[in-house]
């Protein structure tokens, strides 16, 4: 089974982008553990499709917290010069937004959106990721 589940805050407002009529949304976002020697901080790439990706557009900004859940991908690439780099992103499934500060049951001071699921047109897993140019 191929699932991840992150809890963590934004680096920097999401970049977003439509080819081919495919929504793309590509984000970081770091999580930190604490371990005896200190605190440590892991960076994410996120990759988001269709309906999800237009709503992480949306309501997604640098420093809000997120849990999402996704499967990851590794792909190869070549750069200019002919070498071989090897990439991970975490190509999300479900967003959850977490609400910073507010008292149990108090209503939120931003639009929080009704979205869970990443239910683009047609069929997510008929995007090639490698076919996204950027």
């Amino acid at each position: 089974m191929n699932r991840v589940e992150l809890f963590g805050r934004l680096g920097g407002d999401p970049e977003v982008k439509t080819t081919n009529d495919v929504t793309v949304a590509k984000f970081s976002i770091a999580t930190t553990e604490k371990r005896k020697e200190g605190e440590h901080t892991e960076w994410h790439r996120i990759v988001a499709f269709g309906k999800l990706a237009e709503v992480c557009g949306k309501y997604l900004s640098k420093g809000r917290q997120i849990v999402l859940e996704g499967k990851l991908y590794t792909h190869k690439w070549q750069d200019k010069v002919g070498s071989t780099h090897w990439t991970t992103e975490v190509i999300a499934k479900e967003i959850h937004f977490i609400s910073e500060g507010r008292k149990e049951g108090a209503e939120p001071n931003y639009p929080v959106p009704d979205f869970k699921k990443n239910e683009p047109a047609d069929n997510k897993d008929d995007v090639n990721i490698e076919d996204i140019p950027f």
